[in-house]
């Protein structure tokens, strides 16, 4: 499932699926095949792919709205892939800080879930890199389907934030 249809449930719009800048989705074949990230297929502006940390696999998405920010986001990816594992567990460090306490009144949760439950809850889907690094969580219905997600840089995730 896209990442659109995934956050909005729907498809795209009409206006946005005729506007001319956008590239129609092509085939399942591969655009590219990249050494780390593998067959990556173009999906509108973007590419998309599959890598895994830890032995989970996330799904990996590319800015491909022109040839210079590809180049530029695939760099990011592939700078960024051998410290994955460690954003990862620094992005649910700033997630619980951002949400743990709302995630308790969303859900009407006891005082006994812990911040180490919520962590366990949330789930990473989904690498997104452009001029930055979106690392997007499943919310485990803790906030009834509303999708989180951290950003930052290459070093370290900054911001956490709660949409749909």
């Amino acid at each position: 499932m896209g990442l659109w249809r995934w956050l909005t449930g729907g498809e795209y719009s009409e206006p946005f699926t005729k506007a001319e800048h956008v590239p129609e989705i092509e085939s399942d074949e591969p655009e590219r095949v990249d050494p780390l990230f593998g067959p990556l297929l173009r999906r509108r502006t973007d590419l998309r792919g599959k890598c895994s940390v830890d032995g989970v696999t996330f799904e990996v998405q590319f800015d491909a709205s022109d040839d210079d920010t590809l180049s530029a986001s695939l760099a990011l990816g592939r700078s960024f892939w051998p410290g994955a594992s460690e954003w990862v567990r620094l992005a649910r460090e700033v997630l619980a800080e951002e949400f743990y306490r709302n995630a308790m009144d969303w859900a009407e949760i006891d005082d006994e879930f812990t911040v180490e439950d919520f962590k366990g809850v949330v789930t990473p889907t989904t690498f997104c890199f452009s001029t930055d690094v979106t690392l997007w969580f499943d919310d485990g219905e803790l906030f009834h389907g509303h999708f989180l997600s951290v950003s930052g840089g290459r070093e370290a995730p900054e911001y956490a934030q709660m949409m749909g």
